[in-house]
């Protein structure tokens, strides 16, 4: 389905002069703007990194201090009050066990020759949270103001056209997203863009690219099977239909989720046999790869890539600042 509306999610920087210089080569001053999109992404994660290694400190420095207040309050030493104040009770053969059940899969050996390992894992995790915990009251409670500024993701250019949209062409904000059917993450953020849709409107649109990094196959049978329900205008319920049967996913499911959403299999099946739905794909991970994108889901909102922990408060919060602030 064609976008009806420009080629590219974002307009090009107009600020390149307030980009700082980072180098010279033969004399000519570069900037981070002079950079490929790919390596612009490199930068910015490099960035990121360094800003969340000095968050932590910043938080280890919040804990110190506040073990501090609470040693000068109850006359006990620091020690003594950081020892009581992370102490947590082993864990018993029961939370083991079912911590071990969960994990199984991934664990791979057999309950007796991890027991030990996985009960100081828990008794870590408990302290963490505990640690966590001491360290956003101390915010809260303190008046924690951060004078660190965050890294701004760089905006990039990226090519939409063809791809499947929902919502308002005109729309203030654009989230862009490469995703891979078989991952279980994509699915979350599948009903999350679908609830923000939900709940801002005219004021989002979103586009969707395949990026198949499963090396199944199964993914690739399956973004194929909708890019031939997209020329049939059914992209979205296939989609969703998709997601939904994520567990169930097998090289035909294309062809069940073409009958039983009323598509012309016919035309379906000729569609599959032709070079269109393999085009589509190898465009969308051309750009993918152009971006250096790496994993899925990745998300893009007016062409600036996200880092979300909470994806659905994060989100939100995200779209709602940039429709404050008037999209592009």
């Amino acid at each position: 389905m064609g976008m009806g509306v420009s080629a590219w999610s974002s307009e090009t920087d107009n600020n390149a002069e307030l980009s700082p210089t980072i180098f010279k080569l033969d004399g000519v001053e570069y900037r981070e703007s002079d950079l490929s999109d790919s390596l612009k992404q490199v930068l910015y994660d490099a960035k990121l990194k360094y800003y969340k290694e000095r968050i932590n400190v910043i938080d280890s420095a919040v804990l110190e201090l506040e073990i501090e207040r609470r040693a000068v309050e109850s006359g006990k030493t620091k020690e003594g009050i950081e020892k009581e104040t992370l102490a947590v009770p082993a864990p018993d053969d029961a939370d083991i066990e079912m911590f071990y059940e969960s994990n199984k899969a991934r664990i791979g050996y057999p309950l007796d020759m991890v027991q030990d390992q996985l009960r100081e894992l828990l008794v870590q995790r408990e302290k963490e949270e505990k640690r966590v915990e001491i360290i956003s009251e101390a915010k809260r409670s303190r008046a924690f103001v951060l004078a660190l500024q965050a890294p701004v993701a760089p905006e990039v250019k990226i090519a939409i056209e063809g791809f499947p949209i929902k919502g308002d062409p005109n729309a203030k904000v654009t989230i862009i997203e490469f995703a891979d059917y078989q991952c279980p993450h994509c699915k979350t953020a599948a009903s999350a863009i679908s609830q923000i849709v939900k709940r801002y409107g005219n004021d989002v649109r979103v586009v969707y690219m395949d990026f198949p990094i499963n090396r199944s196959g199964i993914s690739r049978a399956v973004a194929e099977g909708a890019a031939c329900a997209d020329r049939q205008g059914k992209f979205w319920p296939y989609h969703d239909l998709a997601f939904e049967q994520q567990n169930k996913l097998d090289r035909d499911s294309g062809i069940g989720f073409a009958k039983e959403l009323g598509i012309d299999v016919d035309a379906f099946k000729d569609c599959l046999n032709s070079r269109f739905p393999q085009d589509r794909i190898a465009k969308a991970e051309s750009e993918a790869l152009r971006l250096g994108l790496k994993s899925t889901p990745t998300l893009f909102l007016n062409g600036r890539q996200l880092h979300l922990h909470d994806l659905d408060a994060e989100l939100s919060e995200a779209v709602e600042q940039a429709i404050a602030e008037g999209g592009t």
